[in-house]
């Protein structure tokens, strides 16, 4: 077998047999998820809900997002009074997973219902920057979208905690 030796007559284990990869295995999968776990954390309380709905324009409907969604209900817990505010639907579309093709962690929002109308993607075009081009009653019009980068800072500031999800993630009994 291979991975396996006799030595004084009791049998060692050594880090290429079966039973060894199944447990390293075990342990990555464990530790790159809590990695993916603090950079999803990170990232979400770095986006901040908004402390006031804006105001409709002037004799129009209020067309600003105020779907039900995306409000979400506090309670305060000594006076028990419930408060209603507006909700980023990015905030709460970020997710991770872990890929055990590539054997990493993905890490940020998912897109949106309707993204396969449009020629882009909200989340991406978020973090990068792009110019788009939008429909609003029937016209066409290219705008551009800044850098409003989120996930790459929200790894930058927790990365130091990776090395220590690791340390001691394999243990044998």
């Amino acid at each position: 077998m291979a991975g396996e030796a006799t030595i004084n007559g009791r049998q060692g284990v050594f880090f290429d047999s079966p039973m060894m990869r199944a447990m390293a295995d075990r342990a990555t999968i464990r530790s790159l998820s809590r990695c993916g776990a603090y950079v999803m954390t990170a990232d979400k309380s770095s986006i901040r809900y908004t402390t006031k709905q804006a105001p409709a324009p002037a004799g129009q409907p209020p067309f600003a997002r105020r779907s039900e969604r995306f409000l979400r209900t506090t309670t305060n817990k000594k006076t028990g009074v419930e408060k209603t505010r507006a909700a980023s639907p990015i905030k709460e579309l970020i997710r991770f997973g872990y890929d055990p093709r590539s054997k990493s962690v993905v890490v940020g929002p998912e897109d949106f219902r309707n993204a396969a109308t449009r020629g882009y993607k909200v989340p991406a075009a978020l973090e990068e920057g792009a110019t788009v081009t939008i429909r609003r009653r029937g016209k066409a019009r290219r705008i551009s979208i800044g850098r409003h980068p989120s996930v790459k800072p929200a790894l930058k500031k927790v990365a130091p905690k990776f090395a220590g999800t690791f340390k001691g993630s394999i243990k044998r009994g």
